[in-house]
């Protein structure tokens, strides 16, 4: 099982993730022009 310290890290490591996903996402639509 994973302590607290761990699940916060997972936690930031997600929404790091999915925010460069996002960015990543709006990247590909603007090189597109749309």
């Amino acid at each position: 099982m994973m302590n607290g310290n761990e699940v916060a890290l997972w936690l930031k490591f997600d929404v790091l993730l999915n925010d460069a996903l996002a960015m990543a996402v709006d990247n590909r639509q603007l090189q597109k022009g749309g």
